[in-house]
């Protein structure tokens, strides 16, 4: 109703919407009132894999709705291809997400970070240091690093994760019920990276699904290697 009242009100050129819950309300809106719409869809929820609800309810929806479409983005190759087969929007065209700095310009001072930020978070220096950036979310699949640094069972490794969500407490109690509490660390949200890049050795992104991962385009721009899932986006920036 507030959108309906806003473009009612207002004589908008055009509307931009970047969220699947956005896009629908937005397009809805706009439809009514005429206005164009641009719509970037940072990875569709339903894709090769997913569960059947989300094609039945997400794709349902995009598919009505891409005839309300002026121009749609997507940001990976798998979603651009689906669009075209399978959607109605008038253009359709491919980005590959949002970008990042490329990286070039270094500060001079990797190692003093590296230093300053394992003695913060009670690293050793000479610990090989494991680090992921990513909401704490089962679709995040952090879970997954933590079994399998449990199977290493090798003291000197650590695993820092950057991120805040609903699965803190469950990923903290599998970290104890598997020894490995001492070696792991979740810092919660950070909004300035670049003092845990420096600190890593290993850049690990064990996602279930990603539309064009930010926070690995990140870590490649670090210079980090980088170990990830096998899922659209990821296959897209890692060979």
């Amino acid at each position: 109703r507030q959108l309906m009242v806003l473009t009612a009100a207002y004589p908008f050129a055009w509307i931009h919407c970047q969220s699947p819950v956005g896009g629908v309300l937005a397009r809805v809106a706009a439809k009514r009132c005429g206005i164009p719409v641009v719509y970037t869809a940072h990875g569709f929820h339903f894709y090769q894999g997913a569960p059947l609800k989300n094609w039945l309810f997400y794709y349902s929806a995009e598919k009505l709705l891409s005839y309300w479409t002026d121009v749609l983005i997507t940001v990976n190759r798998e979603d651009y291809s689906f669009a075209k087969r399978n959607l109605n929007a008038r253009h359709i065209y491919y980005i590959p997400g949002v970008g990042v700095a490329d990286g070039k310009e270094k500060s001079g001072k990797e190692a003093d970070m590296r230093r300053e930020c394992r003695g913060r978070y009670r690293i050793p220096q000479d610990a090989c240091l494991i680090l992921s950036v990513g909401e704490l979310s089962k679709r995040k699949n952090h879970q997954a690093v933590l079994t399998v640094l449990a199977k290493i069972d090798k003291k000197e490794i650590f695993y820092l994760v950057c991120g805040q969500g609903a699965c803190r407490k469950k990923l903290v109690r599998q970290a104890q019920k598997l020894g490995i509490a001492g070696q792991v660390r979740f810092v919660g949200y950070q909004e300035y990276m670049a003092p845990f890049y420096a600190a890593a050795d290993l850049f690990v992104f064990p996602s279930l699904q990603e539309g064009m991962p930010v926070a690995l385009m990140e870590a490649m721009a670090a210079g980090l290697a980088c170990v990830v899932s096998d899922i659209r986006g990821n296959r897209e920036l890692i060979d």
